[in-house]
């Protein structure tokens, strides 16, 4: 194991190096600005990481002329900016006498790295070799290949990378949401409207719609199924300026579905291991404050001639937010929908401060999808630790926004491990 230090350089001088010539000595003009251990090669990922072949090698120089001694800086095309390391293919031709190829990490080409060669180009005739190296901290996205006495033609591909193991993800489902099993519930039949403050249902199978009119209920451990009904509704309603409404180990799902049948809507609540299903939206954000954890949301209706949408296909989606503020979605498992997970509109107003973090999250056109409208970029949107499927109906559309808008995202993943992109609308 041999440590490549390379030079600690600016981005933007960074940017400049790519592809261009280094001295002939191997080291950059900037070596004398620092420098940090880019770590170890080595021949495999270890427990904590994940290493993906790539679908087709992507090929960074291509029978290349080097002169001797010359260097040359790579940028690391297709490969995840979070990459702890990169699997390459070197391979040299026609020199005129036997030469030393070298790969090293970062942007300089150390000394140890040189005396350490990948491959010794025969005499006229091409030599591959694959090598793993371990990234430069300081230069992750590059690597440098160093000629040392011949004029060779060198070609470089990118055959594998490593990334770290993606932080588990919630999934919850029938085990861990809903009415735990064995709860002994009692039969509600009809509407049921809350009007007492600190109001706590438990243990009820409702066979109606529940309208909350008052600040700190609690629902738990019950079943809303709504009944038949031919007009726009939601099974709870949490839509009156009531104030810190909580649903907690409970089911929203419809008896009667409909296009017109939807789970709640609302502001100023919290959702905790929640399970709707069965329903066109599951969550309808009308204002602030709303708090979803460790609930899933899936198996949405779908009409392909929905009568709101005047005979074509039904909107659905499992997060919908028309306005509101301090909105946080964590560990949450979001799929099914045909539009969207989350569709954030602003419809209604502003939309801003909204954690969307450890969710585990497919489906839709674009799973994610927010539109400023006529208010313009949202703020606030911290987009973390998610990790999305592939069943988009827009290849790998994950997140679609504005670019005006910006966005704090981080550690996001596809369950494939292709590397992950945001898409501009």
């Amino acid at each position: 194991m041999r440590n490549h230090r390379a030079p600690r350089l600016g981005s933007a001088l960074l940017l400049a190096l790519s592809g261009l010539v280094l001295s002939s000595s191997g080291a950059s003009a900037a070596e004398g600005t620092g420098s940090a251990s880019a770590g170890p090669r080595t021949s495999s990922g270890v427990a904590t990481s994940v290493s993906t072949e790539v679908d087709a090698s992507v090929v960074l120089i291509d029978r290349a002329v080097l002169s001797p001694g010359q260097a040359r800086v790579l940028a690391l095309d297709g490969v995840p900016t979070n990459a702890t390391a990169v699997e390459l293919e070197v391979t040299g031709r026609w020199s005129w006498r036997p030469t030393d190829l070298s790969l090293c990490a970062g942007v300089g080409t150390p000394a140890d790295c040189r005396a350490t060669p990948e491959l010794t180009t025969p005499v006229n005739t091409p030599k591959s070799a694959r090598v793993t190296l371990a990234l430069a901290p300081d230069a992750p996205g590059h690597v440098t290949i160093h000629n040392s006495v011949a004029s060779v033609r060198a070609s470089v591909a990118v055959v594998g990378y490593t990334v770290p193991a993606q932080a588990a993800v919630s999934t919850p489902g029938p085990a861990t949401t809903g009415v735990p099993a064995g709860t002994d519930l009692r039969v509600h039949e009809g509407d049921l409207t809350i009007t007492e403050p600190g109001t706590v249902i438990d243990g009820l199978d409702i066979r109606g719609f529940v309208r909350i009119k008052a600040d700190d209920v609690t629902i738990r451990n019950t079943i809303v199924r709504g009944r038949e009904f031919n007009e726009n509704m939601h099974l709870v309603q949490a839509s009156n300026g009531t104030k810190r409404v909580r649903i907690v180990d409970s089911e929203l799902a419809a008896a009667h579905p409909t296009p017109y049948i939807k789970g709640i809507v609302g502001a100023d609540f919290t959702l905790e291991r929640v399970d709707i299903h069965s329903v066109v939206d599951q969550v309808s954000i009308t204002g602030d404050n709303v708090t979803i954890t460790d609930s899933w949301l899936h198996d949405n209706l779908y009409f392909e001639k929905d009568p709101n949408y005047n005979g074509t296909p039904t909107h659905d989606d499992n997060i919908q937010v028309s306005v509101g503020r301090n909105l946080r979605f964590e560990r949450n498992r979001l799929e099914d929908t045909h539009n969207a997970a989350v569709m954030i509109t602003q419809d209604r107003g502003d939309v801003g401060n909204v954690v969307f973090s450890g969710n585990w999250v497919d489906g839709g056109a674009c799973s994610v999808n927010i539109a400023e409208k006529s208010y313009g970029p949202l703020a606030g949107l911290v987009f973390t630790n998610n990790q999305f499927g592939t069943a988009t109906r827009h290849e790998r559309c994950a997140i679609l926004k504005p670019t005006t808008t910006p966005m704090t995202e981080h550690g996001n993943t596809f369950v494939d491990g292709h590397p992950f992109a945001i898409s501009r609308g």
